[in-house]
């Protein structure tokens, strides 16, 4: 007996076709697919990060690296602190307090000797030595973005800068400064796919080679929706809710619960709304998604949220704090991060 499974949905959704005793699906080759999302999206009805509102706006800045490669001797907030506005700042001494694990991420395939892959300690907020430019420094949370853009610009670092070098090649060279213990020659892990002998061969046997060197410049996704995180915090639940507009929710939870803040995967839930395009870029867990979370725990006694998004270098979030009066300011800012916190939840909104 042959049993042909056929979708059961609306005439509207899916037409079977049927040519001669073979039936052909909506998903078959050929046959159009239709978009059932587009009337909702297209007419404004989509539930996307930014649609998560709350009252009581107030907002926070990123002060950012720099430098490429340079030891962090000091960070003095004290003047930043007593400017008009500012409710508060944290460093990555605030994380390390609180035992915020490294960012996580997936294992990386094994090195060239069948060691496993290395994969460095990333702090969410380094303590010790920045190693590329934008890594994060402070976190300067305020009542209006003008103020904590004003604050940033009077919090101090003393830097040790330390050699740089962008040429993939050259860091991958013996000699080449390296960037991590343990990573030597700077290199996470090698990936060689195909049969090498056959290769070799094929090559040893062909009557004319061409050699030449093919350089890809760095590229990255263009997303309609930057990346967005609006995240809380129930004390009387002990539960985290996250809401990101990502393509992994349940390995992001995963990530966050067991490599970070060490408790069980139902004590956050991790939500992913409407995307507006990921390509890949939203697929890793970046440092302010687990801030955002852990922000919003960290100040349940003020505030019990935190969000955070990102378009390039076009960064902006919002924060929300139990006191009414704070000012609902929102503008885009370039090369800062504004922050959201909420009575419990967080709210984000975008401006192009």
């Amino acid at each position: 007996m042959t049993v042909i499974a056929v979708p059961i949905t609306s005439d509207k959704v899916c037409t079977n076709h049927f040519f001669g005793d073979q039936i052909v699906t909506r998903y078959s080759i050929s046959q159009p697919v239709t978009q059932v999302e587009a009337p909702r999206l297209l007419t404004g009805q989509g539930q996307y990060t930014d649609d998560v509102k709350l009252p009581f706006e107030c907002h926070a800045v990123f002060l950012r690296s720099p430098h490429a490669h340079a030891k962090i001797k000091s960070i003095d907030i004290g003047p930043a602190r007593v400017l008009p506005g500012v409710i508060n700042i944290f460093t990555g001494d605030d994380c390390a307090e609180d035992n915020l694990g490294p960012v996580a991420g997936n294992t990386p395939p094994k090195r060239k000797d069948g060691r496993p892959g290395f994969r460095p300690l990333r702090e969410a907020m380094p303590r010790d030595k920045v190693v590329h430019v934008g890594q994060l420094l402070a976190m300067v949370v305020c009542e209006t973005i003008n103020q904590g853009k004003d604050a940033v610009e009077c919090i101090e670092v003393d830097f040790e800068i330390l050699p740089a070098v962008v040429s993939q090649i050259e860091n991958n060279r013996p000699e080449a400064n390296q960037l991590y213990n343990g990573g030597e020659r700077n290199e996470a892990f090698t990936s060689i796919k195909g049969d090498l002998e056959k290769t070799n061969t094929a090559l040893s046997n062909a009557p004319h080679l061409i050699k030449e060197t093919m350089v890809v410049s760095r590229v990255a996704a263009n997303t309609m929706e930057p990346r967005a995180v609006v995240a809380n915090y129930d004390p009387g639940r002990d539960h985290y809710t996250v809401y990101a507009c990502q393509q992994r929710p349940f390995v992001w939870r995963n990530m966050m619960t067991k490599k970070m803040f060490d408790i069980e995967e139902n004590q956050m839930t991790v939500i992913a709304g409407d995307v507006g395009g990921s390509f890949g870029m939203k697929g890793g867990l970046t440092p302010e998604v687990p801030l955002v979370a852990w922000a919003a725990k960290r100040w349940d006694d003020l505030l019990n949220g935190f969000v955070n998004a990102v378009k390039g270098t076009f960064q902006m979030t919002k924060l929300v704090t139990l006191n009414s009066k704070q000012s609902l300011a929102s503008t885009m800012t370039e090369n800062f991060w504004v922050i959201v916190f909420g009575p419990t939840q967080m709210s984000v909104r975008f401006f192009r």
